[in-house]
């Protein structure tokens, strides 16, 4: 059985409106995973944000977040968003997530993937071809995420590693 994880969410999709001490800069998202990792922390997921303190999907901002937390953080698995409120246009999403390179080589360990947006699917794989791990938000409690996470996990990637929260549509949790 794998040993438990305890991710802690860096930021979200929160601002310093939302309170004055979530991290937004690299070198504000590493000294926030180093005083999670000090608390228990065995897992970072964050929402990397461009000089303009906005999210982001660019490499540029991506990688100087993983790049950041990773030199305080040696050994941490580093997790970064995919929604689609940061990049709404599926072709887009799918274009600067292909920049990502792989784990080994500077990438994050994984990426979470809301199964009820639009190009759900099609993230997850992408991500899983890069040898980037899925993390499921869940379905978001709606019928159509949770059809799209059963019709991509057990036929197409059942050696993926996914935590899928349940809900009243899905008749299951997986732990994979």
């Amino acid at each position: 059985m794998p040993s438990p994880t305890l991710k802690a969410c860096l930021n979200g999709d929160r601002t310093p409106q939302h309170h004055p001490a979530v991290p937004l800069t690299p070198a504000q998202l590493a000294a926030d995973a180093a005083a999670t990792r000090g608390a228990g922390a065995t897992a970072v997921h964050m929402h990397p944000r461009g000089a303009d303190g906005v999210e982001s999907m660019r490499w540029t901002d991506v990688g100087a977040a993983v790049a950041a937390v990773r030199a305080r953080c040696p050994g941490l698995p580093i997790g970064v968003s995919t929604r689609e409120q940061i990049e709404p246009d599926v072709p887009t999403r799918l274009r600067l997530i292909a920049e990502w390179p792989a784990p080994a080589d500077g990438g994050p360990a994984f990426a979470s993937v809301n199964w009820h947006e639009n190009g759900a699917a099609a993230v997850a794989g992408l991500l899983a071809e890069r040898g980037i791990g899925v993390g499921s938000r869940g379905c978001a409690h709606r019928p159509r995420g949770c059809r799209s996470f059963r019709k991509f996990f057990p036929d197409q990637h059942r050696d993926l590693r996914i935590c899928h929260r349940n809900c009243r549509w899905c008749p299951v949790a997986f732990v994979v």
